[in-house]
């Protein structure tokens, strides 16, 4: 818990995007979602910074900088084509979300915009 909260601590002192990086394909997508992984990042909307949990069942949990569960917690993802899919509990339409990778950072754009980035976190 300790790493998580100097993360997030650290991400969010730092909203400025990296150059924009190599968007991950299709297959890349596949090979990361195989499996449970962390996230944590900055959304810039909300200014906030937040802990994502992928399962490889299709659902994922979503924590803010509160520590507190965000009502998103029964979201569900899905791959299609280069993009991974969100539809949340309470929103009209799923998201997709372009993911581009620059070094160890994570840009999430979706619709051209960019939404926030993240890290991929070691397991627990």
């Amino acid at each position: 818990r300790t790493l998580f909260f100097v993360v997030v601590l650290l991400l969010a002192a730092d909203p400025v995007f990296a150059a924009a990086g190599k968007k991950l394909t299709n297959a890349e997508l596949k090979q990361l979602t195989s499996t449970m992984f962390f996230t944590a990042g900055y959304e810039t909307a909300t200014r906030e910074s937040f802990h994502v949990t992928f399962f490889p069942n299709g659902t994922r949990e979503v924590y803010w900088n509160s520590g507190a569960s965000h009502d998103i917690v029964e979201s569900k993802w899905r791959l299609k084509g280069d993009a991974i899919c969100i539809k949340a509990v309470g929103w009209v339409a799923e998201r997709c979300e372009e993911w581009r990778r620059n070094g160890d950072r994570f840009e999430v754009r979706s619709a051209g915009a960019k939404l926030g980035y993240f890290y991929i976190l070691p397991p627990r």
